[in-house]
């Protein structure tokens, strides 16, 4: 299994992730903690500054750990909230065995993961150090190290220069046939980033990523045409909205909820949209949540939407917090509590919340 784990390796560090997949769960299968990491990688997606993953890469991550997998470890420390506190304090031992294992491209990538994201943009020195090891690591030819050399000068994003250094990394990945580079491609154009913007150009782009699997594109296109006016776009959009919700993501669960909710390139059908609002609601989606609770008032099912909108409310989101106020106020499944209606609105107004701001006015003026 060593041969056929390090020929894995090979195939996923030049990109040739789908050939490399069946050697990973095989070795991972037989107990091999190195490609359960890489096994995890195959589940895992950046959604704006925070990752997804799936549950079958939940499972490899922490399987991995278990049998003392340092790949494991500082990922799933560094992209899971729900882990990180417990698994801060091997964080040493797992970035000193990392240290050892000298020109190894996938132990400067995890490295360099480590240093940048524990910088958060304030210890040069971890920055530079992150930095360097990604240099290193893309000039051993790995996929991931030059995508997220493009990232740094991303979000660096200081002049033109650093999107076209950006630019030039996400083209280099997305030559190798990774869609992932095409998809951050995709968002210099649209949204203009050290050029002139070019949506069509960005729709393109991330319609040829989704066309390669990319779930993080059907999503972008489909949130994008679910603003549009024409019945054909709303279609399409819906048509990618369903690809990515298939692969698991919260947020493009929640999306789908609300194409049948409302209506939007498909029939409306609030059997469906129960039923998607449910799956996004459990993967922690505070907009469903709220959403569920909004169906459930519907019905006249007044505690079970209380107890949602409370939920929501308590994950900070403010329009659940305006649902709140209005449950306590006109007695919805709760007592009513005119206080503490008027906290809740207090908080949601806070927040932002220009409903809550008008109701604060209207009723505890």
């Amino acid at each position: 299994m060593p041969g056929a784990l390090e020929e894995a390796e090979g195939l996923y560090i030049e990109g040739k992730c789908k050939e490399a997949k069946p050697l990973f769960q095989m070795a991972a299968k037989e107990g091999n903690p190195r490609a359960m990491y890489f096994m995890s990688q195959y589940g895992m997606f950046q959604q704006g500054n925070s990752w997804f993953y799936n549950q079958e890469a939940k499972d490899w991550l922490l399987r991995g750990i278990e049998k003392g997998d340092p790949f494991c470890g500082i990922t799933c420390m560094l992209h899971s909230k729900e882990e990180r506190e417990d698994l801060s304090s091997k964080a040493p031992i797992w970035k000193e065995e990392l240290e050892h294992n000298v020109e190894d491209p996938v132990s400067f990538q995890v490295l360099a993961d480590f240093y940048l994201s524990s910088a958060h943009g304030q210890d040069k020195d971890a920055i530079q150090k992150g930095y360097d090891l990604l240099r290193r690591s893309a000039e051993m030819g790995y996929w991931k190290s030059l995508e997220d050399l493009g990232i740094f000068y991303d979000d660096l994003g200081k002049g033109p220069n650093d999107f076209a250094k950006a630019n030039m990394y996400y083209e280099q990945v997305a030559s190798m046939g990774i869609p992932d580079g095409i998809y951050r491609m995709a968002f210099l154009y649209y949204y203009g980033k050290g050029m002139k913007p070019n949506k069509e150009k960005g729709l393109y782009l991330w319609k040829k990523a989704a066309a390669k699997g990319h779930a993080g594109a059907a999503m972008t296109v489909g949130f994008l045409y679910s603003f549009s006016t024409q019945k054909k776009l709303l279609q399409e959009g819906f048509r990618y909205t369903k690809q990515a919700a298939d692969w698991g993501i919260p947020t493009a669960i929640g999306n789908l909820a609300n194409c049948y909710y409302y209506g939007k390139g498909t029939r409306k059908d609030k059997r469906l949209a129960k039923e998607w609002y449910e799956k996004a609601s459990d993967l922690g989606l505070a907009t469903s949540t709220m959403q569920l609770g909004v169906i459930y008032h519907e019905e006249g099912k007044d505690k079970k939407a209380f107890a949602l909108f409370q939920k929501s409310a308590n994950q900070g989101y403010a329009e659940a917090m305006g649902w709140l106020a209005a449950c306590y106020h006109n007695g919805y499944g709760v007592e009513k509590d005119e206080s503490a209606a008027h906290e809740w609105l207090k908080k949601a107004a806070g927040l932002g919340s220009k409903e809550a701001q008008v109701a604060l006015q209207n009723f505890f003026a």
